[in-house]
């Protein structure tokens, strides 16, 4: 039974579908590798706003972040056992074993990219939020200006006499 290509909510910064695009054809479409998807969403997730903001949220994760979620999410499925080795009849193909094999991991490249898309404050807060806007003063004397024949006075200074 295949589950349709939907984009469920998930628990992740990322949505299915983003993962689904860098796996192609190598994706089943099973129950299972849906709910498998959604768990290494929700790790990667996790590790992602570790490694860069604990403010991410769907809404304000920075799309870089997003595929470098989704790159990771992709090499967990296309080998969620972290087999290091394969061996088919006399042909025996090997590849790098590391302490991360078997989970959602980040390269230490992808880790400082994330600490840096934090660091940027790329899309940290949403666009609509108040914010804090440091100002600087050009000079701290009285500006004049006339309005017809007053005389208006602007600054720290009383009232000039005349």
């Amino acid at each position: 039974m295949t589950v349709p290509i939907s984009d469920y909510p998930t628990d992740g910064l990322i949505t299915r579908q983003m993962v689904e695009r860098r796996l192609g054809d190598d994706f089943e479409g099973t129950v299972q590798a849906y709910a498998l998807m959604d768990e290494a969403i929700a790790d990667a997730s996790d590790q992602a706003k570790a490694y860069g903001s604990k403010h991410w949220t769907t809404s304000n994760v920075p799309h870089a972040a997003q595929r470098i979620i989704a790159v990771a999410v992709a090499r967990y499925l296309r080998n969620p056992d972290g087999f290091v080795r394969s061996t088919a009849a006399d042909e025996t193909v090997e590849w790098q074993a590391n302490q991360t094999s078997g989970e959602v991991y980040f390269t230490d490249e992808q880790k400082a990219r994330l600490a840096a898309l934090a660091a940027d404050g790329v899309s940290v807060t949403p666009a609509n939020t108040i914010r804090s806007v440091g100002l600087y003063a050009w000079s701290d004397r009285p500006r004049r200006r006339h309005y017809r024949d007053v005389e208006a006075w602007y600054g720290p200074d009383e009232w000039p006499d005349h």
